[in-house]
């Protein structure tokens, strides 16, 4: 998509996690892709990791975070 300036990438232990949401997955990925058009969406996280962001989102049965 032109204009597009971010690509969420995610680490073996996101998609693992993804995987195991299987049964809300094009949520998750809705959700996920959210970052790509607006990453300053969440909050700042501190600590270890410091300078990264907090998206947190619910679905049936908890809350999830993706930093």
């Amino acid at each position: 998509m032109p204009g597009k300036g971010y690509v969420l990438e995610l680490n073996s232990q996101a998609t693992k996690d993804v995987i195991e949401l299987r049964s809300f997955l094009l949520r998750v990925i809705k959700e996920l892709l959210t970052l790509e058009e607006d990453p300053s969406r969440g909050h700042t996280l501190a600590g270890a990791l410091k300078g990264a962001r907090s998206l947190e989102f619910s679905l049936p049965g908890g809350a999830y975070r993706a930093a």
